[in-house]
């Protein structure tokens, strides 16, 4: 028997919950610091366009969504004017998306007299492993542009995931 409570999402066309890393970090620091306004646009399923050029619809589809970094300056204003509430942090967890992962997890999981590295997934990720530093610059253009975060929090990928076993230095 499933002894699982169903999750409760603050938004469920996003599957944003407040029990994310990154609502758990923000009140960390409240307790121990100072008062924090947290303000949440993860959106599962996003990939790196999703942050700062194209609108998405979400994990579970529902109204077009803005790009998220645009979402943010809606809501704070123009980063030029003085007068604009001030983003302190900035937490960024993306990429995994971009490469597929998921897919390649499947696979991986279903090949179970192949070798899933040589999957159509397998090689997806690889060749998007490829693109990735491109799209992460376009990502650091946007958030200095519309946001203007003095410090820039992004979590690593799970690395050791794309190295070789006996690679130590990965990750």
């Amino acid at each position: 028997p499933n002894n699982l409570a169903p999750a409760v999402w603050r938004n469920q066309q996003c599957h944003r919950s407040a029990k994310s890393w990154s609502a758990h970090a923000a009140r960390g620091l409240e307790d121990n610091l100072t008062t924090v306004t947290f303000l949440n646009y993860a959106c599962s399923g996003a990939e790196l366009r999703h942050l700062y050029a194209d609108g998405y619809y979400g994990i579970e589809k529902g109204n077009l969504l803005l790009p998220q970094l645009e979402a943010v300056r809606h809501t704070l204003g123009d980063p030029t004017i003085r007068t604009t509430r001030r983003v302190d942090a900035l937490l960024v967890t993306v990429g995994i998306n971009d490469l597929g992962f998921g897919s390649l997890l499947d696979a991986c999981a279903h090949s179970f007299t192949t070798d899933c590295t040589k999957t159509r997934a397998a090689i997806h990720t690889q060749e998007t492993l490829k693109e990735l530093p491109g799209r992460y610059d376009r990502l650091d253009s946007a958030i200095g542009t519309s946001v203007r975060a003095p410090r820039v929090y992004l979590v690593e990928l799970p690395a050791r995931v794309f190295t070789d076993s006996n690679d130590r230095h990965g990750g």
